[in-house]
């Protein structure tokens, strides 16, 4: 037997991307018994396409609704992209509101602090603590060093396939968030007598923000890798309740350097609740995990640092 002749290939011919094959029986031919390939017209394509369209604008216009709409085949067409995207997907839906509540929470509590400060400290002694913590917040680039972000990969990855190394994985980011730290405050307080002068000890008193910033970061994203968005907005809202009341207390008793003090209380607060509510784990770290969670990071923080300077 032999295959009757084709349509051109094409996209719109049976060797195309969008061309689709039709087989017909044509019996009493001298190719009796032969399966023959039928292209279907791009005109036909076309007019099946308008007629969605048309019933799509019918099911906006005319109030045929979902159930009409599932008659004809077609999604219907009205509200905004959540209300047609968040029902379909309820996990996703309660992910966005606790990342939500998580995000409000930690910039609404660190606003309110920022605005206590603000409010109890002389204009100079403010433009000092912004100085210090635009500081912290560089050197962080480098004691940190994309470890937060390699432990949300990481936590999803293990969270699947290896368990046990899950229960590692934030020992692991710790240990390399200690090194990369101690390094950083070696270097500060080697060069901080040139570069800060008279507010070499307010600079002291921020450095323990060096590691705490990073190492509650570490902590949120291992809780991002594993989807425990309402277990993190609970727990930075709770912190924050108590930072807003311990900053104002602070910064009116001892100025410049009661604000430092509660900043770094804050995070501490931050880390402690984090890794008082990890479950499941072991704070003994495997070298298996801290090869990968550090070559992964390497890759992540040079990024980062090549930015800032681009930038």
């Amino acid at each position: 037997m032999r295959r009757g002749k084709r349509g051109r290939c094409g996209p719109g011919g049976p060797g195309g991307r969008g061309g689709q094959r039709r087989r017909t029986w044509r019996g009493r031919s001298p190719h009796h018994g032969t399966f023959v390939a039928l292209r279907r017209p791009d005109r036909q394509r076309r007019r099946e396409s308008s007629s969605a369209r048309t019933a799509l604008a019918v099911s906006r216009n005319k109030g045929v609704g979902r159930v009409g709409c599932a008659k004809l085949g077609v999604q219907p067409i009205g509200g905004s992209m959540l209300t047609r995207l968040l029902p379909q997907e309820p996990e996703l839906a309660h992910d966005v509101f606790w990342r939500t509540v998580q995000v409000l929470g930690k910039q609404g509590a660190t606003l309110l602090c920022f605005l206590v400060v603000a409010r109890l400290l002389t204009p100079y002694d403010f433009g000092i603590y912004n100085y210090l913590f635009s500081t912290v917040c560089l050197l962080m680039l480098f004691s940190d060093f994309g470890v937060s972000f390699a432990t949300t990969r990481f936590a999803a990855e293990y969270a699947l396939a290896d368990r046990e190394s899950l229960r590692r994985l934030v020992a692991g980011s710790g240990a390399i968030l200690v090194l990369c730290s101690a390094a950083v405050v070696v270097a500060l307080a080697a060069a901080g007598p040139w570069l800060f002068r008279e507010h070499y000890r307010d600079m002291l008193k921020a450095a323990p923000l060096v590691l705490l910033l990073p190492l509650a970061f570490v902590f949120e994203g291992a809780y991002r890798g594993l989807r425990r968005f309402r277990d993190i907005a609970l727990i930075v809202c709770a912190v924050g309740v108590v930072a807003i009341p311990l900053t104002y207390v602070l910064t009116s008793k001892r100025g410049l350097g009661g604000a430092i003090i509660a900043l770094a209380l804050h995070h501490l607060l931050m880390a402690g609740a984090l890794a008082l509510n990890w479950r499941d784990t072991t704070y003994r770290p495997e070298w298996a995990v801290i090869r990968r969670v550090a070559r992964y990071a390497a890759l992540i923080g040079a990024a980062n640092i090549g930015y800032f300077f681009y930038t």
